[in-house]
This record gives structure tokens, C-alpha cells and sequence, in this order.
């Protein structure tokens, strides 16, 4: 059985500064473990690191690079097998 997990960018502490999605370090479709590096936003020229909540296939990104982005924003979901649960 899978599901899908989404993945939120979780309060960076940028208050009301905008925050922009730099870029994805992971491709659709590969697999990921809990704690990869998924991607990198910035606020106020600090880069911060988005890791994956759960592991399993990444099959969604929901933002570009360069969108701007706020906390509990949906960033993209991965899917997680719980055949093994």
C-alpha cells in the first residue's frame, strides 16, 4: 500500500521577508530517504535546506525555481510505501 506525503516548507525564521525556491536537488521519480536534501529556498540572502519528510519516490515538484514561497506552502509530495509497515 502507498500513499503520498506531502512536503511543506517549514518556518525558516525569515518573519516577512519573501522567501524564493533556488532549486531542486532531486528529480522527479528518484528515490529519497528521510532527512535527503530535497531542495533550497532563500530569504534575506540565507540559503536553507528543504529535507524529505519520510522516505520514498519523489513524484512531484508543485513549485519552479525562483516561485516565491511561504511557510506550510506544499513544495511537492513523495510517495511512501507502507507495504513493509
Amino acid at each position: 500500500m502507498t500513499s503520498m506525503r506531502e512536503i511543506r516548507l517549514p518556518d525558516v525564521g525569515a518573519g516577512e521577508h519573501p522567501i524564493r525556491v533556488v532549486q531542486w536537488l532531486v528529480d522527479r521519480g528518484c528515490e529519497v530517504t528521510a532527512g535527503d536534501r530535497l531542495l533550497e529556498v532563500s530569504a534575506t540572502g540565507v540559503l536553507f535546506v528543504v529535507s524529505a519528510p519520510d522516505s520514498g519516490v519523489l513524484r512531484s515538484h508543485l513549485v519552479a525555481s525562483d516561485a516565491l514561497v511561504a511557510p506550510g506552502d506544499i513544495l511537492g509530495e513523495i510517495e511512501v510505501d507502507h507495504s513493509d509497515s
